[in-house]
C-alpha cells in the first residue's frame, strides 16, 4: 500500500464589489458569481442597474450576463 498525500487546491476568493439597484432600492456589494447565479436562477429584474467603485454612472446588469443565456 503507498500512502498518497491530496493537497487541496486553492479556492480563489472573489472580493464583492458590486450594487445593485432596482426602482431605487440598492443592495450589495456583490461578486460577480452571485450575480451569474441570480441571472441563471432568474431572480435578477430586467431594468436592475449596476455599479462598482471607478465607474462613473450606473449602467444595465444586462452588461453581466454571460453570452448566450436568455432574458
Amino acid at each position: 500500500r503507498v500512502r498518497v498525500r491530496v493537497r487541496p487546491q486553492p479556492v480563489a476568493v472573489e472580493t464583492p464589489t458590486l450594487f445593485l439597484s432596482l426602482d431605487g432600492a440598492q443592495s450589495g456589494p456583490y461578486t460577480l458569481l452571485q450575480i451569474e447565479q441570480m441571472f441563471a436562477a432568474g431572480t435578477l429584474a430586467p431594468g436592475t442597474w449596476y455599479w462598482q467603485q471607478g465607474m462613473e454612472e450606473w449602467r444595465s446588469a444586462d452588461e453581466l450576463r454571460q453570452p448566450g443565456w436568455g432574458g
